[in-house]
C-alpha cells in the first residue's frame, strides 16, 4: 500500500465549516488537497498536519459538480488516482488508509459505503484515460455520477466500478438545506430529463458544457 494519497478533490459552494470538519477528520497522509470554492469566498481553511499542500481554487461563479471534479483532475494531471469527496463528508478512523489501498488499482473506481456512494470515491488514471472526464452538461448537480457510471461500464465493464465497505459520515443534501431547495428541485428535474434522453437514444458520448444549459440551470451563484 502507498504511504500517502496523491490528491483529494473537494468542491464546495457554501459548506465551508463542514469542509473544515472534513479536513479535521483526516488521519492519513495526503500529498495535495484541492478545494474548488464555487462560492468565491475568502474563507481560510486550516491545513491539517496530515496534508502536505492545501490549494484553494476560488471561482467567480458556480462551476457545478462535474466541472469542479474535472477542474481538480486537470489541475493534478500526474496523479495515479484521485480521491473525490463531497464537502459534507467526514472520514471514519482508518477509512483513508483503505481508500489509499483501493486507489492503487488505477483501472477502477472504488465507491464508499453510503446511501450516496459517489460522495467519496477513488478514480484511477486508467479510467480517465479511457473514458474521459465527467459530463458538464449535468449542471450544477445530479446525474453526472449516473452518467459516468454508465459510460465506465460500457467501456471497461462492470468490474471497473467497485462497491467497498469503507465507512464515511455523510450529511446528505447539506447544500440543499441551506437555501437552494427550489433551485435544486428545478435543476434535478432538468438533469433527469437530459439523462433520460441520453438513455433513450442509447448515447454514451458526453454532451459537454453548453451555454444554454448553464444559463437555464443557474442557481444565482
Amino acid at each position: 500500500m502507498s504511504d500517502s494519497i496523491p490528491v483529494l478533490i473537494v468542491p464546495t459552494l457554501n459548506g465551508h465549516d463542514r469542509l473544515q470538519d472534513m479536513l479535521e477528520s483526516v488521519d492519513y497522509p495526503i500529498d495535495q488537497v484541492i478545494v474548488v470554492d464555487n462560492g468565491g469566498t475568502e474563507y481560510q481553511w486550516v491545513k491539517p498536519d496530515w496534508v502536505d499542500t492545501l490549494d484553494v481554487i476560488r471561482l467567480p461563479s458556480n462551476l457545478g459538480v462535474a466541472g469542479s471534479w474535472n477542474l481538480g483532475i486537470k489541475s493534478s494531471p500526474r496523479a495515479p488516482y484521485w480521491l473525490i469527496v463531497n464537502d459534507d463528508v467526514t472520514f471514519a478512523p482508518g477509512s483513508l488508509a483503505r481508500f489509499a489501498h483501493e486507489g492503487e488499482h488505477v483501472g477502477t473506481i472504488s465507491l464508499c459505503a453510503d446511501v450516496s456512494p459517489w460522495c467519496a470515491f477513488t478514480l484511477g488514471q486508467d479510467v480517465v484515460d479511457c473514458v474521459g472526464l465527467f459530463d458538464e452538461a449535468y449542471y450544477p448537480a445530479y446525474f453526472e455520477d449516473t452518467d459516468y457510471d454508465r459510460r465506465v461500464r460500457q467501456e471497461l465493464g462492470d468490474d471497473a466500478i467497485y462497491d467497498t465497505d469503507i465507512a464515511v459520515s455523510h450529511v446528505n443534501s447539506a447544500t440543499i438545506g441551506s437555501g437552494f431547495s427550489e433551485a435544486n428541485h428545478r435543476t434535478y428535474l432538468a438533469n433527469q430529463d437530459l439523462w433520460g434522453k441520453q438513455l433513450s437514444a442509447s448515447r454514451f458520448d458526453p454532451i459537454g458544457w453548453r451555454l444554454d444549459i448553464r444559463r437555464a440551470n443557474d442557481w444565482g451563484i
